[in-house]
């Protein structure tokens, strides 16, 4: 999947993660005409650019995307969360039962 990440600042740097994936492609400054990096786990995103990244998702669960300024997604709520459907891939991950 491809998400955007905007940072509108004015101040602050985002240091933008994906917890329990890595960005297999990352576009600095949303320059898609650009080679862009890859297996970044976590990237800045400077006040007034933007982002984009490409993920696999092998198995299904959670991807919590944060600021891992991690105060920010404690007193400010910046999380976001994506469900990822699917069927499980015991052979990839095996979560710990409930």
């Amino acid at each position: 999947m491809r998400i955007f990440h905007a940072n509108g600042g004015p101040n602050l740097t985002s240091s933008w993660h994906a917890i329990g994936n890595v960005w297999e492609t990352f576009y600095r400054d949303g320059a898609v005409a650009s080679d862009p990096d890859h297996y970044i786990e976590t990237a800045p995103v400077v006040p007034g650019s933007v982002a984009i990244a490409e993920i696999d998702t092998p198995v299904p669960g959670p991807i919590k995307l944060v600021d891992h300024a991690l105060t920010r997604v404690a007193r400010k709520g910046l999380l976001g969360i994506i469900n990822v459907g699917g069927s499980p891939e015991p052979d990839i991950f095996q979560p710990e039962p409930a």
